[in-house]
């Protein structure tokens, strides 16, 4: 049997080039999502400072303050309609800022004095 008359080497090259076609189309998509690359010289002479700390501490923290706060300052919990405007208001920042600790961490402040709640 010769290989190039069998039925199945063809099939299995047509194949080969479909898939490497939709890899091809999915490596320049991703491209594409990631726009601008970034230079690394760009990085080092930035005159931004780096904040390692808060980027741990939005890392490991911000999940469990996200989930106090929210069920804490939620407008439900609030009968008072000036109270629950203030709730309103504080829940959709403490949305926004899910992930960043230095920002929950003030809203936490302003909730205890604004709200008069006790948050641990």
């Amino acid at each position: 049997m010769d290989v190039l008359n069998n039925i199945w080497f063809y099939i299995s090259i047509v194949e080969f080039v479909v898939i490497a076609s939709l890899l091809i189309v999915i490596l320049k998509n991703k491209k594409r999502k990631h726009g601008k690359k970034i230079n690394k010289k760009d990085l080092l002479n930035s005159s931004e400072d780096v904040d390692f700390g808060g980027v741990i501490q939005s890392s490991f923290h911000a999940k469990g303050l996200y989930d106090t706060l929210i069920r804490k300052c939620h407008p439900d919990r609030y009968i008072d309609e000036k109270r629950r405007q203030i709730a309103s208001e504080l829940s959709s920042q403490i949305v926004e800022n899910k992930h960043n600790y230095k920002k929950l961490c003030e809203l936490k402040e302003i909730a205890v004095v604004k709200l008069n709640i006790k948050i641990d």
